[in-house]
């Protein structure tokens, strides 16, 4: 996914961190909230991405081409004992090397999921509570 997650998660941080300086910086915490609805907005560019979709493009590709690898191998079993328990040996790596991408990008959709409900969750909260913590926590602070 070419490291997509690591820019959004890096853009998030920075959002915040910028909204946190802001805030400290005007006496202000509202800055904090507005900092959440820009999380907010990452999150739903990143959801609107459909990474989910091109993972279930990659996981028909790759089982298109095994299924295509195992076609053209289908009844082409060569003679002799050597050669026989190579041919078999291969097609079981090629039959166990077909389940490995279904594992993976079931992995990988559950991650991306993952990433989106937890970057709209914390800008979701951040948004409607941050001037209030932020608030708190800076009296407690500067007390």
């Amino acid at each position: 996914m070419k490291g997509i997650e690591r820019v959004t998660y890096g853009a998030v941080a920075f959002t915040f961190l910028m909204g946190l300086v802001q805030s400290i910086s005007c006496n202000d915490f509202i800055w904090l909230e507005r900092s959440g609805s820009l999380i907010v907005v990452i999150g739903l560019l990143f959801a609107w991405r459909d990474h989910v979709t091109t993972l279930g493009d990659v996981k028909a590709f790759y089982k298109s081409q095994l299924d295509s690898l195992k076609e053209t191998r289908k009844g082409s079993r060569p003679k002799g004992i050597i050669n026989g328990a190579m041919y078999d040996h291969q097609t079981k790596e090629i039959e166990n090397a077909s389940k490995k991408p279904v594992e993976l990008t079931a992995l990988m959709i559950k991650r991306v999921r993952a990433t989106e409900m937890t970057i709209l969750i914390s800008g979701t909260i951040l948004w409607g509570y941050g001037g209030v913590v932020g608030c708190y926590m800076f009296s407690l602070y500067s007390a």
